[in-house]
Formats: structure tokens, sequence, C-alpha cells
């Protein structure tokens, strides 16, 4: 169902500003969303990708950077190449380093931002996870 939301999100874009999006996402996942664990469980990688990236679009970022997080984190993932929902934070940690060496650059934050969303709602969901750090 998740995807079917954001879906109906993008098609509204044109024709809602931000506060009425954010509305109309909150009415969509009350209604529509099944947020059992199993669902939750069985969302892919894209799909988590694209939840976040129509969040951070109601929140307001421009399109330049929704491109800039979602070719970040693509490259992220696609490294890690795990479940985000199994990303711990010494692999992001992992990542981010090696991504500074190779590039020559600072941190990007919107990976951890992107994995801390996924935490919580792991949360919400009473789910188990299999990470002992200290959060930041």
């Amino acid at each position: 169902m998740g995807r079917e939301i954001y879906d109906i999100i993008n098609d509204m874009a044109e024709v809602l500003n931000a506060s009425q999006m954010q509305k109309l996402q909150e009415v969509l996942v009350k209604w529509l969303s099944e947020n059992t664990v199993s669902d939750y469980l069985q969302t892919t990688n894209v799909e988590f990708l694209d939840m976040f990236l129509t969040a951070k679009h109601l929140e307001g970022c421009s399109d330049k950077t929704i491109r800039y997080y979602r070719c970040n984190i693509e490259k992220m993932l696609d490294t890690i190449n795990i479940p985000v929902i199994k990303i711990t934070t010494e692999m992001l940690r992992k990542y981010l380093v090696e991504y500074q060496t190779i590039n020559n650059c600072g941190k990007e934050p919107n990976n951890f931002q992107f994995v801390e969303q996924i935490r919580n709602k792991q949360q919400q969901l009473g789910e188990p996870h299999d990470f002992t750090h200290k959060q930041q």
C-alpha cells in the first residue's frame, strides 16, 4: 500500500501546497496503510527511499535537493547492498569513511537521516533491531 500512497501524493503535487500535501499524506496513511510488521519487513530499499524522498518533498526540499539525496542514498544502498532495515550505524560509518576517502569530501548527512527514519519506524512497530551503538 505504501507505493500507492506515494503515487497518489506525486500525482497531487502539482495542485496542492506543502501543508495540503502533508495533510493528504497523513490521511492516506491513516486510512489506507496497513502498518503491520510483516508488510514493513517486505518493503524494498527502493520503496523506503521513495517514501523518504516524498517526505523531504513535503518538507519543502527543492527538486535539486531531492535528486541530490536520491543519487547519494542510491550509491550508499548499492555499496552496502543489504536491506536498509538491517543497516547498522557501524556499517554506515564505514561507508562514509570510504566515501570521504574516495571523494575527498565531508560527510553526507542525508544517508544518516535516511537510515534513522527507518530505525524510528522499526521502533514504532516494535521491531527488534540488531544494532547496539550509541545514538549521536
